[in-house]
């Protein structure tokens, strides 16, 4: 079953909001008990864009001249179909989501009074105000990506000097104005010793913490020096049972077990309108611009690999994900790659 503490912890995103916590409770008997999937979390990857250079950007090759960015009134419609599949949590990512001059037309089009919403930022253009307009807009939690405790460390891997000092003052902001905040972490071979630190951090400064582990995709398509080992992911087991306020995409789910929620009870839409696993795993199941999300929702979940549970996140550790799916899509020029072409 489900940590008592750690459900207790995620509480707070659901006080407000008396309609998604009733989603949740309706996914939740339809998982365990009607044996459905309904869906539950959708990313939404606004834009490509992005004014950070990121040693370890994912998204890299999403980037498309030709085609035109999903628009708010686009969105409004994909998520009205999104709620009739049970979803009740949206996470607004990208690239960078400031990028996007009509980012709180998005956030309205994702009716905050009826869902949880997160939003991922690396804050290089966030203000002050932008933090107020965030709570005033109903945004759940704000996502700052920090891969450091120190300047010198952080600010070397998102390749951009203030990095640091610009995600600090906006936890500041997010702070005075009750905005509750999470640290996004990048846990790689290298530095999963450093993440005890990192929750510590959080910890002491009342923040969540939801860390991903590296996948070889984007700048680090096959680069499997970053993956995790076995011990790596027994040591990451081990500090997500000491730290209930930490979560990854696959600790905390419908069905109460450690699983890769991709293409069961999670997908993500494309800047440019493509369904995928998540932001981390770019195979398309279609186009929302072409088919409809119910049936393309059918046809993810009816997807070989993702007919059978991984306790872990799959495009990370599933040796046979990456080299049966993974691999293929870094030889293609673009993504994501249609999942029949592979």
């Amino acid at each position: 079953m489900l940590p008592i503490k750690k459900i207790i912890s995620y509480c707070e995103l659901l006080r407000r909001k008396p309609l998604a916590a009733k989603r949740l409770v309706n996914g939740v008997i339809k998982s365990k008990f009607l044996k459905r999937k309904p869906l539950r979390n959708v990313e939404i990857q606004i834009t490509p864009d992005c004014n950070s250079k990121c040693e370890m950007c994912f998204s890299s090759k999403l980037k498309c001249g030709g085609k035109t960015l999903i628009q708010p009134e686009e969105v409004k419609l994909f998520w009205e179909k999104c709620l009739r599949l049970d979803a009740f949590c949206a996470v607004i990512t990208g690239g960078e989501p400031f990028m996007r001059p009509d980012l709180f037309e998005i956030i309205a089009a994702l009716q905050p009074r009826k869902t949880i919403i997160g939003l991922l930022t690396n804050c290089l253009s966030v203000n002050e105000n932008d933090v107020h307009r965030l709570k005033e807009s109903m945004i759940d939690y704000l996502q700052v990506s920090l891969d450091g405790l120190t300047a010198e460390e952080n600010d070397e891997l998102r390749g951009v000097q203030g990095h640091f000092d610009k995600a600090m003052n906006v936890i500041g902001y997010a702070k005075k104005y009750s905005l509750l905040t999470a640290i996004s972490f990048t846990i790689t071979h290298k530095n999963i010793n450093r993440l005890a630190d990192i929750c510590e951090f959080a910890s002491i400064n009342g923040l969540l913490l939801n860390p991903a582990p590296a996948v070889p995709v984007g700048n680090w398509e096959n680069n499997e020096d970053v993956l995790l080992s076995d011990e790596d992911w027994r040591q990451l087991d081990a500090l997500i049972k000491k730290y209930p306020r930490m979560r990854l995409c696959f600790s905390l789910n419908y069905e109460g077990r450690s699983q890769c929620p991709a293409g069961r009870e999670k997908f993500c839409l494309s800047p440019y309108g493509d369904v995928m696993g998540c932001s981390l795993n770019h195979v398309s199941f279609g186009n929302i611009r072409q088919e409809e999300i119910k049936d393309i929702w059918r046809e993810m979940t009816r997807f070989s690999y993702f007919q059978t549970s991984y306790k872990y996140c799959r495009p990370a550790g599933e040796a046979a994900y990456i080299n049966g799916v993974t691999k293929k899509i870094n030889q293609a020029n673009e993504s994501p790659v249609y999942y029949r072409n592979l």
